[in-house]
């Protein structure tokens, strides 16, 4: 399955939960990547008597941890609007700032191996955070973007 397809099978035709070796292939994992992921919590997932269930949310948070957020719209292609909020959704920003200031995004962008929108989105994710109390009085929906995939 390729990650076109991955994507729009997790976003466009949700499962509440997956099974172990589903969730695995729609993440691209192996078994053994899979099963390290459940033993050290980094997904969580719930025990029933024919073995694990790895919830919907855990799988769509996983994927949009991993990958740039760019390339999962894309994959949705103009099906985005019907299963992203619109503050989710990615807008182009431009900006006058010093050179330095550019050179230096782009040098830590590089040396973290990611785009300069990647590396800006996941700073200003932290200042959103710290600013989240007046963000969500003065933002409506704020809040349930931030938290996106989340219900």
């Amino acid at each position: 399955m390729s990650i076109r397809e991955r994507f729009r099978e997790v976003f466009l035709r949700p499962q509440q939960f997956y099974t172990p070796s589903e969730a695995a292939e729609l993440l691209g994992w192996t078994m053994g990547e899979m099963d390290a992921a459940i033993r050290e919590g980094d997904l969580e997932v719930t025990r029933t008597c024919s073995g694990h269930h790895v919830p919907w949310q855990e799988v769509a948070a996983m994927i949009t941890a991993q990958h740039p957020q760019s390339v999962i719209e894309k994959a949705l292609g103009r099906e985005v609007t019907s299963v992203m909020p619109e503050l989710v959704r990615l807008a182009e920003l431009r900006v006058e700032i010093p050179r330095y200031q550019t050179v230096m995004l782009s040098k830590l962008a590089e040396r973290e191996n990611i785009s300069v929108d990647e590396f800006l989105s996941r700073h200003l994710l932290d200042l959103a955070g710290a600013e989240s109390i007046w963000l969500n009085e003065a933002i409506p929906q704020f809040s349930s973007a931030m938290r996106w995939p989340e219900p």
